[in-house]
């Protein structure tokens, strides 16, 4: 990892550990409370505000470090080897001449967070948060400038692009807010995704897209001291909905396949998000053939079935950080490994999530329905 992003992910890290003090401190003064009872777990008033301290940290992570190198590369030659120090100027030159597309992309993300915001504050319904989500997404598809910001699936019709760009990103942003139902959960499971994609980048030399998602990464690093059970801080959807969408948004634009590349490597981003994305897929197909509504709360989350099966919240973070990681690491492998090697690598991940399966299943039949069927 250059010493350039260990930087940036460092410097995140720091602004969010205190960025969340502070928050928590001014969320108990303020009364920004996530109050106990109906399906919560916790006991006692819990702070909101995490995802207020990740914004902060985001942000002053990319102006700062990106706008650093920009504008002193004298102080960045003398922090860092010459190599490094031509790398950083390199990202920040590509960052200042993609700064209106990038200012879009931090714009639409302070879209939904704020969106996240008003729901933990006041109390929204679904639709509204999905329809900015979908807005928002909208938005960087249509104006994003010169580069593209699309999925194609190497299909040549214009509107089917526009439909896969919007239906992932809102997509995996609620794939996050689902996950985000145990202390800690979303907040490791980002930081995973995360470091992988961060990995990707710098594989496939995308710097800044690894930059960004070092400076997540950091800023998800920084939070999960205070959320990690028993949570002093919870993420709430502005957190949550933040990390799903600027998730969501990195991998559309990263260019996970070159034509000198195996086909396989298409499968990368599914493989990361792996997890996440099997939650919310099995949760509502529970409450589909429970009979319950799609958009309500249920203790029916992968998390909840190894709870079930008699784990501390603690080892549940554990192993699904650790199933992340394992099944996510097979995308970085997909780029150096020949064809036949690839899609081995494939069948062993795909070994790994019928175990999760499997877990989930032995977790159903030990925990009562949380939805009676109608």
């Amino acid at each position: 990892m250059p010493w350039s992003l260990a930087a940036l992910l460092a410097a995140s890290y720091a602004i969010s550990r205190a960025a969340c003090a502070i928050v928590r401190r001014l969320a108990l003064r303020k009364r920004f409370l996530d109050l106990p009872g109906g399906r919560k777990v916790h006991g006692e008033p819990i702070p909101l505000g995490g995802g207020i301290s990740l914004w902060i940290a985001i942000l002053a992570a990319v102006f700062l470090g990106l706008g650093s190198a920009r504008f002193f590369p004298d102080l960045a030659a003398r922090i860092f080897p010459p190599a490094e120090a031509q790398l950083l100027a390199a990202l920040a030159s590509g960052a200042a001449a993609r700064l209106p597309a990038l200012a879009l992309l931090l714009a639409c993300a302070g879209a939904v967070w704020l969106a996240g915001l008003v729901d933990d504050a006041r109390g929204l319904t679904p639709g509204p948060k999905l329809a900015v989500e979908a807005l928002a997404a909208s938005a960087l598809y249509l104006f994003f400038g010169p580069d593209p910001f699309r999925i194609t699936l190497f299909t040549p019709v214009p509107f089917l692009w526009f439909l896969l760009t919007v239906v992932w990103i809102v997509t995996v942003t609620n794939a996050f807010n689902f996950i985000d139902n145990m202390d800690g959960l979303c907040a490791a499971t980002g930081l995973s995704t995360s470091l992988l994609f961060m990995v990707l980048g710098l594989q496939t030399g995308q710097l800044l897209v690894a930059a960004l998602f070092a400076a997540l990464a950091g800023a998800l690093l920084g939070f999960l001291p205070m959320n990690w059970p028993p949570a002093r801080l919870f993420l709430g959807d502005a957190g949550s909905l933040l990390v799903g969408f600027l998730t969501a948004s990195l991998t559309v634009l990263f260019t996970f396949y070159e034509s000198r590349e195996s086909p396989w490597v298409l499968a990368a981003p599914f493989l990361v998000l792996a997890v996440p994305l099997f939650d919310m897929t099995t949760v509502l197909w529970i409450r589909w053939r429970s009979g319950a509504p799609l958009t309500v709360g249920d203790r029916n989350h992968f998390s909840h079935r190894l709870l079930a099966l008699g784990l501390s919240p603690r080892q549940v973070l554990g192993v699904v950080s650790a199933l992340t990681l394992a099944i996510g690491t097979t995308a970085t492998l997909l780029y150096v490994l020949p064809p036949v090697a690839s899609a081995l690598a494939l069948l062993q991940a795909a070994g790994i999530l019928a175990v999760v399966w499997l877990l989930e299943r032995a977790g159903r039949r030990r925990a009562p329905p949380d939805h009676p069927p109608r």
